[in-house]
């Protein structure tokens, strides 16, 4: 599966579930637009609280919110999929602040990280 089919198949697992979630896009999607018009846009974005390597997911429990970076499953014969170091300086900084934040490889492996939360919170 792909990051996006991964992250999809969380965000359902997480309806059924019917916890609280969102998904802040802070990925360059704007390629469609031509390069002057997405040089304004990208300059509002960062202006407005972009922010560079922000995890995909937040997920908000009772007193507590997790923060999920999707990457697709690690497949045999395909090289692992990449962090970016803003991705790594976001995670160590969430934990540091002491909000849990991970970077899962497939869906399954979000849900088990999010799973050992909901037994402290419930």
């Amino acid at each position: 599966m792909s990051e996006f089919e991964e992250q999809k198949a969380l965000c359902k697992w997480l309806d059924a579930m019917r916890l609280a979630y969102a998904s802040i896009p802070n990925e360059n999607n704007m390629s469609f637009l031509n390069k002057k018009t997405a040089s304004i846009q990208g300059s509002k974005l960062k202006q407005t609280g972009k922010k560079k390597g922000f995890p995909d997911l937040q997920v908000i429990l009772p007193g507590l919110v997790i923060y999920v970076e999707m990457k697709r499953t690690i497949q045999k014969g395909k090289a692992k999929p990449k962090v970016s170091d803003d991705q790594k300086v976001w995670i160590d900084r969430l934990n540091e602040l002491g909000h849990p934040a991970a970077i899962c490889y497939g869906w399954i492996e979000a849900k088990e990280f999010i799973e050992s939360f909901l037994k402290e919170v419930a």
